[in-house]
């Protein structure tokens, strides 16, 4: 045989055939009424913008900010299918769920009303949320002239486990991107950065990392452990809570008409223009 190329026995995989073949069989001949449920895989899918479009003709609970499939199920079975239809339904809602607390369906209802009345007025809606000790603006630190903003850009898909192409920061008025196209330079990127911010925490412990969600503490620690360096200066920025994420704080501060809670969402909040 060419270089390449291996015999096996057709006997050895015969029956493993018949049963992937018999499951394929059964699932496409059975009827089937699917819908185009928003998913992960939503993210790299080709059929992403049909898929959109139909929810957004049917005004699709999927719509309202944090509602998950097990809540769209429970609604679906009260009667209620469309954002308009959750959004005006009187409070408390009329129903006990059969999972979960009526709480977050109340939750749930009140974000729909702010999303329908900025649908209606073409203007960013929101509301502050009641302060509560130990959450919110309470976690906020005091303002320090060495606070770093931190965001990474990072593609999953990369082989063989991902890749953080852009730590990108602000410090001091400066922007700085470091960008990693490779493992050699995402290594590299990582350890400049700790390098950076470890130098500044022991220069001064009253600074923070500022973040918008968990992604960036998250990447951070699987860098550690994956390329097994500066985890003595990650851990010790960590569990001095030197991080802090901004996302958490705004989600216990307020409540906003947007479809999600991103910066992208947000942006209109500020008057901020996107030039790309």
């Amino acid at each position: 045989h060419p270089k390449g190329f291996e015999e096996f026995r057709l006997i050895d995989y015969m029956s493993y055939y018949r049963v992937v073949k018999n499951k394929f069989l059964e699932t496409i001949n059975q009827p089937t009424n699917t819908y185009p449920d928003p998913v992960a895989h939503c993210d790299v899918c080709p059929w992403s913008t049909e898929c959109d479009t139909r929810r957004r003709s049917d005004d699709h609970l999927s719509l309202v900010a944090g509602m998950r499939k097990s809540h769209v199920v429970e609604l679906n079975e009260n009667g209620i299918s469309t954002l308009v239809q959750l959004a005006t339904q009187p409070l408390p809602l009329p129903f006990r769920p059969k999972k979960g607390n009526i709480r977050i369906y109340n939750k749930l209802r009140e974000q729909a009303r702010l999303q329908y009345e900025a649908r209606i007025t073409g203007q960013p809606t929101y509301e502050m949320l009641s302060l509560e000790e130990g959450k919110g603006f309470f976690l906020l630190p005091e303002p320090c002239a060495d606070d770093i903003f931190l965001d990474l850009e990072g593609d999953p898909f990369v082989l063989p486990a991902g890749r953080e192409y852009l730590f990108g920061y602000w410090y001091n008025n400066e922007y700085t991107p470091l960008w990693a196209e490779t493992e050699e330079a995402e290594r590299d990127a990582f350890e400049a950065f700790i390098d950076f911010a470890y130098a500044k925490y022991i220069a001064n412990p009253d600074m923070h990392i500022f973040h918008y969600g968990a992604y960036e503490t998250s990447a951070l620690k699987r860098l550690m452990l994956r390329y097994a360096t500066r985890i003595e200066q990650t851990e010790s920025l960590l569990r001095s809570e030197t991080f802090v994420d901004l996302h958490l704080i705004l989600r216990q501060s307020l409540r906003a008409g947007v479809e999600k809670y991103s910066l992208k969402h947000l942006e209109r909040h500020h008057g901020y223009q996107r030039d790309a």
